[in-house]
């Protein structure tokens, strides 16, 4: 008959964790694990099986427990846009905190035994699916708040997010400057809040006309009047980028060259900008 277990398994689980958090993989032997987990050799191998077995197990409670709690901030506000940016505020205090070895055992697991070990790799992108799927509903109340551009694509942002936030904890693995790290979530949340993030069917328009007599100054005050009706009209939510003018004095044309994501964008841009262009077509490769 089997002998009773003598011991909670989720206790020395988070024992388990907490060496491999610091050590790594590699670097913790068993009897490192047999002494931070407070049990004897044969009980170690019969409840968790190999190092590797219970390495598994530990990346599993790991993110049971931390990844949970990283996830849980994502949903700790009614503003989707004020959860993420707690949640980046957060992760670099996790990693001020925590300091290097500790940034986060994903991240570390990725790095020391993604390439090397099919089970940890699995276990990794399942952990990170994970964390994308918090981000893609915390962006998902964002929009049914009206936070976001209904244009932005909420699958590319969301896995953006989850790579940002993994490069923050390596970044954190070398430096340890607040500013540094502060510094590079503003970049990383400035692609929220400008809502510069578009979909595939973003297309480039040319607006076309002859305009027999402009002059250079008369274009050059249309171009800036076209860029800067189109900087007011993305920051309302509508996607316009004015991208360049070009004049061919020969036979007194102008082509304006916009991205945008329709064509009716584009032609209230030009009506605002008081640009008399009568013809948009959309061109489809460019010669710069």
């Amino acid at each position: 008959m089997a002998r009773p277990k003598e011991f909670n398994e989720e206790d020395v689980l988070d024992k388990a964790v907490e060496v491999f958090w610091a050590k790594g993989y590699e670097a913790t032997s068993m009897q490192d694990l047999i002494n931070a987990m407070g049990i004897q050799r044969g009980s170690l191998y019969a409840a968790f099986g190999s190092k590797q077995q219970l390495f598994l197990r530990s990346l599993e409670r790991y993110g049971k427990v931390v990844v949970t709690q990283f996830l849980d901030i994502l949903e700790s506000k009614p503003s989707g846009i004020e959860s993420i940016v707690l949640f980046f505020a957060q992760l670099v205090e996790h990693v001020l905190t925590e300091g290097p070895f500790r940034s986060c055992l994903v991240t570390n697991s990725a790095i020391e035994r993604g390439l090397t070990d099919e089970a940890t790799k699995q276990q990794v992108v399942r952990l990170l699916n994970a964390l994308e799927k918090g981000f893609y509903k915390t962006l998902q109340r964002a929009l049914k708040n009206g936070e976001l551009s209904p244009d932005l694509d909420l699958t590319k942002l969301a896995n953006f997010l989850t790579c940002s936030m993994q490069g923050l904890l390596v970044m954190g693995k070398v430096c340890t400057e607040r500013r540094v790290l502060e510094g590079i979530n503003q970049v990383t949340l400035s692609i929220i809040n400008n809502k510069t993030m578009r979909r595939d069917n973003m297309s480039t328009f040319a607006v076309k006309r002859r305009l027999p007599g402009v002059t250079m100054e008369q274009l050059g005050a249309a171009q800036k009047a076209a860029i800067e009706t189109s900087q007011q009209m993305t920051e309302a939510g509508t996607d316009v980028k004015y991208i360049r003018s070009n004049f061919y004095p020969g036979d007194s044309s102008c082509t304006c060259i916009f991205e945008a994501i329709n064509k009716e964008a584009v032609k209230v841009v030009n009506e605002k900008a008081a640009i008399p262009f009568d013809e948009i077509t959309e061109v489809l490769d460019l010669v710069p």
